[in-house]
């Protein structure tokens, strides 16, 4: 788990705009990617070293974030007060909670027939979305970088409507994404286009990442 606080940081690079090419190539507009979230409790779920690294980079200046890389641990901190007076008070560790589609299968209740699953990359981030919308936190999302023509759980999302179709779980406010962008090593600053080099991989110096302010401020707008 981190725990963060990091240094505000602005700017923008303007580059000429030129798109060209089917895999739509930016020689490109660059923008800093500045969230409107402030001042929030957030936790983001996430097992993949670059969208945690997103996350503290787009959320952990301007909000109390906490980063957690697997399901059992954002179990334990979402579960934090159910029991205690301060649960009762409707105080719910976080205001907001963002977790990733996709992950590694726990071993909790396991048996010898259940162990062969453990460690399986699976759709269970949304079980840890409607824990937290059960406990009291206000705002919840779930995430993947996966599209739907490349795993069967993100095509199953198509009917439940990418964008935030239905509103709620529960009290808590709810939305969905599958847009990963093109940013640069800081994890801010942001291009319309993806920077494509060799193959299939992206140009030094850039990354494929999760936009985490993105689905906070469209969560809290």
């Amino acid at each position: 788990m981190l725990r963060c606080y990091q240094k505000d940081e602005f700017f923008v690079n303007h580059i000429h705009s030129n798109p060209i090419g089917k895999r739509m190539e930016s020689r490109g507009f660059w923008r800093k990617n500045m969230t409107t979230t402030k001042g929030l409790k957030i936790l983001v779920v996430d097992d993949n070293e670059n969208h945690r690294k997103a996350a503290l980079a787009q959320l952990g200046a301007q909000n109390e974030l906490t980063v957690a890389s697997s399901y059992i641990e954002a179990e334990e901190l979402i579960n934090k007060g159910w029991n205690s007076d301060e649960r009762k008070l409707n105080n719910h560790p976080f205001d907001m909670v963002l977790v990733d589609l996709l992950m590694p299968a726990p071993s909790t209740n396991q048996g010898s027939k259940g162990q062969k699953f453990v460690g399986q990359e699976m759709p269970i981030g949304i079980f840890l979305v409607i824990l937290a919308a059960k406990f009291g936190a206000k705002y919840v999302g779930l995430y993947t970088d996966m599209n739907h023509h490349d795993h069967p759980a993100s095509a199953c999302l198509d009917g439940i409507g990418i964008g935030g179709s239905i509103p709620k779980i529960g009290e808590a406010k709810f939305t969905i994404s599958s847009r990963t962008a093109c940013f640069k090593d800081d994890f801010i600053t942001k291009s319309e286009f993806f920077e494509w080099g060799e193959g299939d991989g992206l140009k030094p110096g850039f990354v494929e990442a999760k936009n985490w302010g993105e689905m906070a401020d469209e969560l809290s707008e």
